[in-house]
């Protein structure tokens, strides 16, 4: 029997949900058969373990200094989205907050990067531009070519909009 429901329709009950690999499901019931005699009932019984969508996975890769001034910063920030399910999801947006060492540095969008295909990755380069002198810390890591990068923000696919926090070491190239 097919079913079909809405992430955006169930998606404070779906999050937890979500977090799990498969489910267990069992269904009862009978289907009515009708004969000469009237209807005969006929029982069905079927369980077992369904496969759950998951998530889309995000990850950063070592942002490389795209301009670099005495006054201001512009890192070219790849971002890695990968679907690990086994059909093809929408992937209306990342966007969020971004810090470096610390230093909230900016906001990132990626706007819509469309249908990711089952099992596929994409990346995709998303410049981030700050102001030196605000941003002390951040300075110093970039001068460095090392830096914890911190993500605050959402994934949204489709109608649902998923909070990510993310954190990581990373090498900053030239």
């Amino acid at each position: 029997l097919p079913i079909r429901f809405r992430f955006a329709d169930t998606a404070t009950a779906l999050l937890g949900v979500l977090q799990q690999r498969t489910a267990t499901y069992a269904l009862t019931g009978s289907v009515g058969l009708p004969t000469a005699l009237g209807v005969v009932p006929i029982p069905l019984k079927q369980q077992g373990q369904l496969a759950l969508p998951q998530l889309p996975k995000i990850a950063f890769k070592a942002p490389r200094i795209a301009n670099l001034t005495l006054t201001t910063a512009t890192l070219e920030m790849p971002l890695e989205v990968t679907n690990p399910n086994a059909f093809e999801l929408p992937v209306s947006a990342v966007n969020g907050a971004v810090a470096l060492s610390g230093a909230k540095v900016g906001n990132i969008t990626t706007g819509d990067l469309g249908m990711l295909p089952a099992g596929g990755t994409r990346t995709v380069a998303l410049p981030l531009s700050f102001e030196l002198l605000k941003a002390a810390q951040a300075a110093t890591a970039v001068r460095s070519g090392s830096a914890p990068l911190a993500f605050d923000g959402a994934l949204k696919t489709g109608e649902l909009s998923v909070p990510m926090k993310w954190a990581q070491t990373v090498a900053i190239t030239r």
